[in-house]
């Protein structure tokens, strides 16, 4: 089914330890960085994702490679956006 891609995709952002990713993708010794693992999907899945209008975090920022989504960069101030409850996943503000 269509929406079951696209729910288990969000349903893996909705799990996400925001500060986990932050460190991955900008490691605090200042190292280089590396994208994080999201989940396994297959390519048809991610498009379907990608294609999708309920995205909970921007395609945008993830890429898709070897059966697996990886996200590889953070919408600014995305992290201190939801730590405030100030934004969404999708890196939007609530005004």
């Amino acid at each position: 089914m269509r929406s079951s891609a696209i729910r288990r995709i969000n349903n893996a952002v909705r799990r996400l330890d925001m500060a986990l990713v932050k460190d991955v993708l900008n490691p605090p010794d200042g190292s280089d960085g590396a994208p994080f693992e999201l989940c396994a999907v297959t390519r048809d899945d991610w498009k379907r994702y990608v294609q999708s209008e309920l995205q909970e975090m921007g395609s945008c920022w993830m890429t898709w490679w070897d059966d697996r989504v990886f996200i590889v960069e953070l919408p600014e101030g995305l992290h201190e956006d939801l730590v405030d409850g100030r934004g969404d996943y999708r890196g939007n503000r609530d005004s």
